[in-house]
């Protein structure tokens, strides 16, 4: 279902998202963080992109590069984060041609819940994790449809993002706001959909 060259169009299509809607993202940021996880996603993912456009390598081979590249080249939290949700995909798809729904799902399993062990965080902490982990339970309930798969994990993903936009954030630069971190999307909340968006784009 999804070979490596599907991987890599998912790959190189988010970078250019990220291009897009870096200042975007920026303007999230600044609201309640560094006002840099814009700037740095996209640089991060640029590096990917380059480094993909003439490489045949293998499914695990190029999320464990992507990995490489993002812990390099993303500055701040989100090299780490993004870096060991990828290290784990990578892991998740050794020795795999094509993934399929479920593979996908694992993948999926095994990155959010890295991300979650490393932040030291969970679901509702106003973080890139309401935003995954909503996807992965759909993802979970949904793997054996197509048609179902997508649009129930991209609404899933999506009301997700909208719900950190009330919450108080008890995680990372934001939380030093307290109840004035409430009224605004998380940026990491964001970029996780627009990556989930874009791979449901490419199934």
């Amino acid at each position: 279902m999804c070979n490596n060259t599907k991987i890599k169009e998912w790959l190189i299509n988010l970078s250019l998202v990220y291009d897009e809607n870096k200042d975007y993202l920026t303007k999230l940021d600044a609201d309640i963080g560094d006002a840099d996880h814009g700037i740095n996603i996209s640089r991060g993912f640029g590096c990917v992109r380059d480094a993909l456009k003439n490489n045949d390598s293998a499914i695990s081979a190029i999320f464990k590069q992507t990995a490489t590249l993002l812990i390099k080249n993303v500055g701040g939290a989100s090299g780490p984060l993004y870096g060991t949700f990828f290290l784990n995909a990578s892991i998740a798809s050794t020795n795999k041609e094509e993934l399929t729904l479920k593979d996908i799902t694992e993948i999926f399993n095994k990155g959010t819940n890295a991300i979650s062990a490393l932040g030291k965080s969970k679901e509702g902490e106003k973080t890139m994790l309401d935003t995954l982990f909503p996807a992965l339970n759909a993802m979970k309930e949904n793997n054996e449809s197509i048609e179902d798969f997508k649009s129930k994990v991209l609404i899933s993903a999506e009301n997700g993002m909208k719900s950190t936009i009330d919450m108080i954030a008890t995680k990372g630069r934001a939380s030093y706001l307290a109840e004035r971190s409430a009224g605004h999307q998380d940026p990491g909340a964001t970029s996780s959909f627009m990556m989930i968006k874009e791979l449901i784009n490419i199934l």
